[in-house]
């Protein structure tokens, strides 16, 4: 099974957008020299709870999501 490693954002991005990152955590820095020594590829989730965006426990509000009676 491959792994694709997963970069967290509070933002959305589009394919074939260009999104430019500041990187400073170790972590991350370590992540992004493992894909530059790999294949390249890498994926962007949104986050929208946690302290890492701020603002509260929740960024985003939600609806629930509900089947169409159709």
């Amino acid at each position: 099974m491959d792994v694709l490693p997963m970069f967290p954002l509070g933002t959305v991005l589009l394919p074939g957008n260009p999104l430019p990152l500041q990187v400073f955590e170790p972590r991350y820095l370590a992540m992004l020299r493992d894909i530059a020594g790999g294949d390249g590829r890498f994926g962007v989730v949104l986050i929208e709870r946690g302290f890492e965006v701020g603002g509260g426990d929740q960024r985003l509000r939600s609806a629930p999501w509900r089947r169409s009676s159709r």
